[in-house]
């Protein structure tokens, strides 16, 4: 695996443990092992199992600057997290994005029973706080419950 896709994961990583200890929950790292299935960063109580993607083939119209409903999955800048997820836009959906949210979630039933499935999507070249965190819809009270903005 190529440096970039590996500083990407350690940088959201870092970002995600700025949130997570700003409310009293444990940080989070990459997990270092390569070709496995499953998330990119460790779990912690708050139990976000987080897959990030960074390819240049990331579906530019997902590359968003508010909140935004793409069919059943919402996306939100990594610094506009704590705004989440109240979209105000909707998105044309990717097929490809679907899959890779679709196989995360697979893992996540089957692994992490109650964790709320995450991508997180990166461009090359994109600041990381720009990059981008997609949930389901469906995990959004959840989601927003534990960090807790309700």
């Amino acid at each position: 695996m190529k440096a970039r896709p590996r500083r990407v994961e350690r940088e959201i990583a870092a970002l995600l443990s700025e949130k997570f200890t700003a409310i009293g929950m444990r940080p989070v790292v990459r997990i270092a092992v390569l070709g496995r299935t499953g998330p990119d960063i460790t779990l912690n109580e708050f139990n976000l199992v987080v897959d990030v993607k960074s390819r240049l083939q990331v579906p530019a119209g997902y590359i968003v600057s508010e909140p935004t409903q793409f069919g059943d999955l919402i996306a939100v800048p990594m610094s506009e997290i704590n705004q989440l997820f109240n979209p105000s836009c909707q998105g044309k959906v990717s097929v490809t994005v679907e899959h890779w949210f679709a196989h995360m979630n697979e893992w996540t039933q089957e692994n992490a029973p109650g964790g709320i499935t995450a991508l997180v999507l990166h461009k090359p070249k994109l600041p990381y706080g720009k990059s981008i965190l997609i949930i389901h819809k469906n995990s959004k009270e959840n989601f927003l419950c534990r960090m807790k903005l309700v």
